[in-house]
C-alpha cells in the first residue's frame, strides 16, 4: 500500500522523485530495490526512482533523503502507526514533509463487533506493530535527549546505486 500510495502521490506531480527505501538486511536483495521492480513494472520511469538501499532505520533514511530533497517540497508515504516517528526523524534532518499514512490498522464501521474478540493471526500482528512503534517513540526521545538532538541534515548524497532495469 505504501508503493502505491507513493506512485499514486508521484503521478500528481510530473518530473518528481520516487524516493524508495530499505535495507537489504540479510537478504539478497534490499527492500528498497524489490519496491523499485514494482515500480517499473507499474510504469514509473527508472530516472524518476531513487533507491536508498543502505539506512537502515527512519533515522538514516531521513539524513539521506534530507541529502536528495534539501529545500524541495516532500510527501512522506509510510504506514499510519510509523507517521509520529517518522515525521520527527524527517523534521530532525531539516525537512518539512507533508504526511501521507498509509495501511491504516483501525477499521471504521465493524459490521459484527463481536468479530474483534475473536482471536485472529493480524491482531498479534498489530500488538506487535504498536509495541515496535512505542518502543520505537521511547527510544527516538531517550536518544534526542541524551544527545541534545544535535543532529546535523546530511550535506551530501550517499552513493546510490541505480534502480534496476525492469525484469
Amino acid at each position: 500500500m505504501r508503493l502505491t500510495e507513493g506512485i499514486r502521490i508521484s503521478r500528481m506531480y510530473p518530473g518528481s522523485k520516487l524516493i524508495l527505501s530499505g535495507y537489504a538486511g540479510g537478504s539478497e536483495v534490499s527492500h528498497a530495490r524489490m519496491m523499485a521492480r514494482v515500480a517499473l513494472a507499474l510504469g514509473v520511469p527508472k530516472s524518476d526512482i531513487i533507491l536508498l538501499e543502505t539506512a537502515k532505520d527512519t533515522w538514516e533514511e531521513a539524513r539521506q533523503a534530507a541529502a536528495f530533497v534539501q529545500q524541495k517540497r516532500m510527501v512522506l508515504v509510510t504506514s499510519a502507526s510509523h507517521m509520529k516517528r517518522a515525521m520527527r526523524e524527517f523534521e530532525s534532518a531539516g525537512l518539512t514533509p507533508i504526511p501521507a499514512p498509509t495501511n491504516y490498522l483501525g477499521h471504521l464501521n465493524i459490521i459484527q463487533p463481536w468479530d474483534k474478540y475473536i482471536p485472529r493471526s493480524r491482531y498479534l500482528e498489530q500488538t506487535e506493530q504498536y509495541w515496535h512503534e512505542t518502543l520505537g517513540l521511547m527510544w527516538q526521545t531517550l536518544r534526542d535527549t541524551v544527545a541534545g538532538d544535535s543532529s546535523e541534515p546530511v550535506l551530501t548524497p550517499p552513493v546510490v546505486e541505480e534502480a534496476p532495469s525492469a525484469p
